[in-house]
């Protein structure tokens, strides 16, 4: 807390990351700065809007933040017949805030005041850790601890398909543009592709060491790229086993998930892997050091 030069008014922090200023004659108060208290586990913007985006945190809350203020727009938390402690570890957003939790909720939230719409309740056993919303938001796709990967309709939150072949956590989950294949990523070093409406796994790519952190699919959707514990970039041909490249990260930033290479370094934000994997590509090109190079003249793109 601290006092004015004229007295007249104080600044106060809280313990929920608040600072507000406040008329010590009036009482009242505004205000000027919210944070999260905790570490930011995954960060979502809605499609073809960079005017906002969410972020989850395991101080157990979800807020939406005005990127031309750079102020937080909404609040969300669990609902209160949750279990006291309970986070969320996972985000999509679209028209409202979608979020798995660490009891195995997934919930939806409005993203403007950041009320509770809807619920769906043992999605997963231990847990929700990891959440993708369909491009034409008819369904979302959960992972779960025990590498169980379910497939909800959106309308009636009904379980449509269960698919199991992970061994271990699925760690993001993500969907080409025709929303009928999907690619599950797990700490078991394995990334599939699935068929979702013949229900079966049509690709398997399997990392040497470390499980994987997280993937985002090319623009072209020719290709994958994945992150994990082996810190590094790794780029997949989709319809190939092994890697096309891979390149380590310094640091300790390879072990993050792509996502949150947004909030933990601008250094390294996603633009920043893909113009040095097109450097790294020209570089190979010149001078023909291995023996699989990158497949495509062209940049690559998400």
């Amino acid at each position: 807390m601290s006092f004015s030069p004229d007295n007249l008014e104080i600044l106060a922090s809280t313990a929920n990351g608040t600072i507000a200023r406040m008329n010590i004659a009036t009482m009242k108060y505004m205000i000027i700065s919210e944070s999260h208290t905790n570490a930011i586990v995954d960060v979502a913007f809605p499609p073809n809007d960079c005017d906002r985006f969410a972020t989850a945190s395991v101080d157990g809350t979800i807020r939406v933040w005005d990127t031309n203020e750079y102020a937080i727009i909404a609040t969300a938390t669990a609902r209160r017949e949750q279990e006291r402690g309970v986070v969320p570890q996972c985000l999509a957003f679209a028209d409202c805030i979608l979020s798995g939790w660490s009891d195995g909720t997934v919930l939806a939230h409005t993203a403007e005041t950041g009320e509770s719409l809807w619920f769906i309740e043992n999605a997963h056993i231990g847990g929700v850790t990891a959440l993708c919303l369909s491009h034409n938001k008819r369904f979302i796709l959960t992972g779960g601890p025990e590498g169980d990967v379910r497939l909800w309709e959106l309308r009636s939150r009904e379980l449509i398909s269960h698919l199991k072949e992970h061994v271990n956590r699925v760690t993001a989950l993500t969907l080409f543009d025709d929303d009928t294949i999907a690619v599950s990523a797990s700490r078991d070093r394995c990334i599939l592709q699935w068929d979702l409406r013949s229900e079966r796994r049509t690709q398997c790519h399997m990392q040497r060491m470390g499980g994987i952190n997280s993937v985002v699919i090319s623009k072209d959707e020719s290709h994958i790229l994945s992150v994990g514990q082996e810190r590094k970039v790794v780029y997949w041909n989709k319809q190939a086993d092994q890697p096309s490249y891979q390149k380590y990260i310094d640091g300790e930033t390879g072990t993050y998930s792509l996502t949150y290479l947004l909030t933990h370094s601008l250094t390294y934000s996603l633009t920043y892997l893909l113009t040095h994997l097109n450097q790294m590509k020209e570089k190979v090109l010149r001078d023909q050091t291995v023996v699989n190079t990158l497949p495509s003249e062209e940049p690559l793109e998400l």
